[in-house]
């Protein structure tokens, strides 16, 4: 059982990138234990979001608003993915994440700022004895890794402490675009009725946590002011064999799995890190890691319904 998030209280924390799917995550960690008065999420645009029936406002970033909030936490989600490349142009992408990772080195030299916590990602490190990203051909790997450096040499020579995590693979309720997912796609295709079909020929290996949990973890790290690099980690299951284990948990009868079939034989695609050290960090953290089991049964659950935006902020 994950023990309650008890801060200080004295903590002002301001969360970049929070209406995105991690953001809204943490959102339904801290809301609870956090006074409203103490933080401070921001995105691209103004929104008002309903998070866990709570009516949460993100503001557009403001750099006065920001300053004048006087941040001691920061947690750093805000990010282009790799998908925003094909719409930006590469010189554009690469642009607008520099001055994202600029915006929060200024900050790093505030003196009220007492921790970071950032999301970093599998793709920034080398995987499988493969060379690390290409700024050219592999931006949002390469940025990434550039990232972790910059912000991990900066705040140790402030003294201000750093949680840096890459995140692999996620499940949860709050996520915002589900058919962009396996996880939740899968689930998708088993609520509409028909079977479930793998899109990929070959074999995939992942592991899942629940993106609350890890954001959850991470942040109290940040809390007891141990900076520390750790990965995401969680059941390692092959996808198609998720997609069985979603069938019988969604309670699909009659109803099976089938594959792509493709054209030439691909080697298998395992995107996934070792675990052990992330177990170790939830258990000291003293946060419980759903079973896969449970992830279904929550993303399930909470697609839809777990996190929606209000249109306007006169709207109820």
């Amino acid at each position: 059982m994950t023990t309650p998030l008890t801060p200080a209280g004295d903590e002002r924390i301001l969360i970049t990138g929070a209406s995105g799917w991690l953001g809204r995550a943490l959102l339904s960690r801290l809301l609870s234990s956090v006074d409203a008065d103490n933080l401070l999420p921001v995105a691209s645009r103004d929104r008002v979001l309903v998070v866990d029936g709570r009516r949460v406002e993100i503001a557009r970033w403001s750099d006065e608003a920001v300053a004048a909030f006087a941040p001691t936490h920061i947690v750093h989600l805000a990010y282009l993915t790799r998908d925003r490349m094909a719409e930006l142009g590469w010189e554009r992408y690469v642009a607008g994440n520099m001055a994202l990772t600029a915006r929060v080195m200024d900050m790093l030299s505030w003196p009220t700022v007492r921790a970071l916590v950032h999301t970093s990602s599998g793709a920034a490190i080398d995987t499988g004895g493969r060379p690390g990203p290409s700024m050219v051909a592999e931006p949002y790997g390469f940025l990434k890794r550039s990232e972790e450096l910059l912000f991990q040499d900066a705040c140790a020579r402030r003294a201000i402490t750093c949680v840096t995590c890459r995140v692999w693979s996620v499940s949860g309720p709050h996520v915002v675009e589900p058919a962009k997912y396996a996880f939740s796609e899968l689930i998708q295709q088993a609520r509409s009725g028909s079977d479930v079909v793998v899109r990929s020929p070959h074999r995939v290996y992942r592991r899942y946590v629940d993106a609350g949990e890890l954001m959850d973890v991470a942040f109290r790290l940040a809390l007891a002011g141990r900076s520390t690099v750790f990965d995401s980690g969680g059941t390692y299951i092959e996808v198609g064999e998720l997609a069985a284990l979603i069938l019988e948990e969604i309670g699909a009868p009659g109803r099976r799995v089938r594959r792509e079939e493709g054209a030439d034989a691909q080697p298998d695609d395992d995107y996934s890190a070792d675990d052990s050290f992330f177990l170790e960090l939830a258990g000291e953290m003293g946060v419980e890691v759903s079973s896969l089991s449970s992830q279904i049964r929550n993303t399930a659950a909470g697609l839809g319904s777990a996190t929606r935006e209000l249109r306007s902020t006169s709207e109820e």
